[in-house]
């Protein structure tokens, strides 16, 4: 038992230092918005489909719907992603935000927005370990990672929106 204190101990104390060691700064955008144009598509058959990407884009125990209202044509959810365009030899990046698609008759919009990393440590193994609080701020490369991975989601979701499903 005193072996395995001493141990999270010192991963904890080794995690603070190497953290310590990387430049965080604000992260500058906090909002992405993009209207996607899905014409011919009544707002039923769009929030099933935006329905039916979230679950398939999503599949995190971490990444959750929130909030969904077909009437309304409103999905909301919490959306945790790694950044990997922003791994180090030693440093892996985890951002949390929120994702939210509002649905109309040919068009939906996305929103993601509050973004938040954490940062974690790995051996020379890639075994990682102790991800840190999530925060707002950031490297340069992980808010660069978090702003591709937004313009990624939008691709994502605009070919599925106007990929005919019949089958």
């Amino acid at each position: 038992m005193k072996s395995k204190s001493l141990l999270i101990a010192l991963l904890t104390f080794v995690v603070a230092g190497l953290t310590g060691c990387l430049t965080l700064k604000p992260i500058v955008q906090n909002t992405y918005e993009k209207v996607i144009d899905a014409e011919g598509n009544t707002q039923d058959e769009l929030y099933i489909k935006a329905h039916e990407w979230f679950v398939k884009q999503f599949t995190s125990a971490k990444s959750v719907i929130q909030f969904q209202d077909k009437e309304s044509g409103k999905i909301m959810g919490k959306y945790v992603a790694e950044l990997t365009r922003a791994e180090s030899a030693s440093y892996y990046f985890e951002s949390t935000q929120i994702i939210s698609l509002d649905v109309r008759d040919g068009k939906v919009r996305l929103i993601i927005s509050d973004p938040c990393v954490a940062v974690g440590t790995k051996n020379a193994y890639g075994q990682r370990f102790s991800l840190g609080a999530c925060n707002t701020s950031a490297t340069e490369q992980a808010q660069a990672a978090l702003v591709q991975s937004w313009n990624d989601l939008a691709r994502s979701l605009e070919q599925y929106l106007n990929t005919d499903n019949d089958w």
